[in-house]
């Protein structure tokens, strides 16, 4: 078992083409002995925001932590806050803008290879 507090793992800027006020904490890993997933920490700051792209592989199973943003998926928008669960299928277009006034933080898991 691995276990760590979130503020132990450093946050990286999120490198997404046009991506701004955006960080990325890796929590769980290969490294920590998952196989087949792995968990993720975002963290987009008021005025930020994560531009539509797609994935070949990955799937996303969200869960907002604090905050709200406009979230586009599928070519639809809708407005997320806390508590809110999301599904992004694999190859859907799908972006995160930050368009309130606290921090949007939500955790993302994904497979990975």
């Amino acid at each position: 078992m691995t276990i760590k507090h979130f503020k132990d793992v450093r946050p990286e800027p999120v490198t997404t083409a046009g991506a701004t006020k955006t960080t990325i904490r890796w929590l769980i890993t290969k490294k920590d002995g998952a196989s087949g997933y792995a968990m993720r920490l975002f963290e987009i700051e008021p005025g930020g925001m994560i531009p539509s792209h797609t994935h070949d592989f990955e799937q996303h199973e969200i869960f907002v932590l604090e905050g709200t943003a406009r979230v586009t998926s599928g070519g639809k928008e809708f407005r997320v806050n806390k508590g809110d669960v999301l599904f992004v299928p694999v190859g859907e277009a799908h972006s995160y803008i930050n368009d309130g006034k606290e921090p949007f933080k939500f955790i993302c898991v994904i497979p990975v290879k």
